[in-house]
């Protein structure tokens, strides 16, 4: 009885071994996952995302109505949310497409902010320089 026990321990006492050491690589497979969703999500943020559309929007709105309808461009920066393209995630894992995913949304988002935000400054600065002589006289 005592030898079946030694053996049995000895045959649990290996599995749990190789348990231990396989959760590092499980976890590092998976960061690689997400870093390898995030490059590529953001590459491709970059790419689909029309920024001189952003800013030439918000720049017309602005230099047309300062700072009201300027205003307006940089919220429908805040809402608009782009589709993500779903060519791209064919045949990838879901943990890639949920990191693929949420990384794309979070560029285009700041992407969009942030040219709407120069477009708005800029309209507001050229509406200031055209408007100013009008309004001083």
């Amino acid at each position: 009885m005592k030898i079946i026990l030694k053996k049995y321990f000895k045959v649990f006492a290996l599995f749990v071994v190789v348990l231990m050491l396989s959760v590092p690589v499980v976890t590092l497979a998976q960061r690689d996952i997400h870093l390898e969703a995030r490059v590529a999500a953001e590459r491709d943020a970059e790419t689909d995302t029309s920024q001189l559309l952003w800013i030439g929007g918000n720049f017309c709105l602005a230099a047309v109505g300062g700072c009201l309808l300027g205003s307006v461009g940089l919220l429908g920066a805040i809402i608009y949310d782009p589709p993500v393209p779903s060519y791209r995630l064919l045949g990838k894992s879901p943990e890639y497409v949920m990191f693929y995913t949420q990384a794309y949304k979070e560029k285009v988002e700041n992407l969009q902010l942030r040219s709407s935000f120069l477009g708005c400054l800029g309209g507001t600065v050229v509406a200031v320089i055209i408007w100013t002589p009008y309004y001083s006289r």
